[in-house]
């Protein structure tokens, strides 16, 4: 019983990292996704959009 509880722990454990390191990664690509819409708003409408 014991080994059991401890892998389906361990199952769990890699399960949680593996979706926190998606989920970052989600996270990132939409951050970077972000800036190079605003980079393309700022390139193609420059008279709009004044830093």
């Amino acid at each position: 019983v014991f080994i059991s509880v401890y892998f389906s722990f361990l199952f769990l454990y890699r399960l949680i990292s593996l979706s926190c390191f998606y989920i970052n990664k989600f996270f990132s690509l939409l951050f970077l996704y972000h800036i190079s819409g605003c980079d393309a708003q700022k390139i193609f409408h420059p008279k709009t959009n004044r830093t």
